[in-house]
């Protein structure tokens, strides 16, 4: 995906980007701007009226946010910016006037894709046992309390919980322990409990959980109400896209939202799969957290890759980054493109 700037300003990256591979740390909002053709930046940005600082970027689902500073000095015409993702123009519905000082999040709607390369965005100290990224949070849990971050590593609110196992937002936020499920409110208000049964695992869709222990998958409303039960061999995890993915064993079951069987990913690579992630677009990006030490990705449930890691990882979540959680919460990048064309036509390209 791509940005293009065609007012006349420069622009300056101040992070880099750590590449496929390289060990993880607690480097916060990782970018790298390198040229295209590009041998002089640092004339660019002598010679531009305006300098714009990009500070952030954060892509959840199919919005991308642009967090920048207008460092000035001139005053900006919002209407004259514009987007280019993957090339393709994107028209942005801004006016008004971009001020010096002044920060602005520019965001478009845009279904992105997976790219090839990989990097760690921020990292939240805590003692979490687990953690979800779900709409415009990451929940962290562990074992008294949820605690929800904003995006920017804020804390936004906190509530006691009773040994939770895993949780998951759709209609509301959803904490799963060993007898039923917490209902809360996005701003942390407990609505109420039902009880499941002894199960380890959740993901939902608006109002409809699927949950899962060793020998089945619970398919219920939010009230509790059963509305399809699957049997399991061995259930580790639970994800959920286009389709329901459930880790049974060493591979994979695909099923409808219905709990209606579909197919398989029978793959000997999955022989070590711990955890599992899907996006929720119609991309079905799915990786899968590995005691190998690694994350493989599956692209329409094809194998497409892997991430080799260096951190210790209990959890993984896909929510437009890959969230891990071990001892504490990273969020890796996973190869978003943005273009952004100066005043001279030069173009200078951003992984994310």
């Amino acid at each position: 995906m791509g940005l293009s700037v065609t007012t006349t300003y420069g622009i300056i990256f101040t992070a880099s980007l750590l590449m496929l591979g390289t060990l993880l740390n607690s480097m916060i909002y990782a970018y790298n701007g390198f040229d295209d053709g590009l041998n002089n930046r640092v004339s660019i940005i002598e010679n531009s009226k305006n300098v714009i600082k990009v500070s952030r970027v954060v892509y959840n689902q199919t919005k991308i946010e642009i967090y920048a500073v207008n460092r000035g000095p001139r005053t900006e015409d919002m209407s004259k910016i514009t987007l280019l993702i993957n090339g393709n123009p994107v028209k942005l519905n801004y006016s008004g006037f971009w001020y010096p000082g002044e920060e602005k999040v520019i965001d478009a709607q845009y279904n992105y894709s997976q790219g090839n390369y990989h990097g760690l965005q921020f990292n939240i100290n805590v003692k979490d046992i687990i953690a979800s990224a779900e709409y415009d949070k990451i929940y962290v849990l562990n074992k008294t309390e949820i605690l929800a971050y904003n995006y920017d590593e804020t804390l936004s609110w906190f509530a006691s919980v009773k040994e939770p196992r895993d949780i998951c937002v759709g209609n509301y936020v959803y904490v799963l322990n060993s007898t039923g499920v917490s209902v809360y409110s996005y701003s942390g208000q407990k609505i109420r409990f039902f009880t499941t049964g002894n199960l380890s695992h959740i993901t939902s869709r608006g109002s409809l959980l699927y949950m899962i222990n060793r020998t089945e998958m619970i398919i219920t409303n939010d009230t509790g109400t059963v509305i399809n039960t699957v049997s399991l061999s061995d259930g580790k995890d639970i994800a959920l896209s286009s389709y329901v993915y459930v880790l049974d064993g060493s591979k994979i079951n695909i099923y409808n939202f219905e709990g209606d069987y579909i197919s398989s990913i029978d793959d000997s690579r999955l022989n070590g799969a711990t955890n599992i992630s899907a996006n929720t677009s119609d991309e079905n990006i799915l990786t899968v957290l590995t005691n190998y030490g690694e994350i493989l990705i599956y692209l329409n449930n094809s194998y497409y890759g892997e991430i080799p890691l260096q951190v210790k990882a209990k959890n993984i979540d896909l929510f437009g980054k890959i969230y891990l959680c071990g001892s504490g919460v990273y969020a890796m990048d996973i190869g978003f493109r943005i273009k952004i064309v100066d005043q001279f036509g030069n173009s200078v390209y951003c992984y994310l």
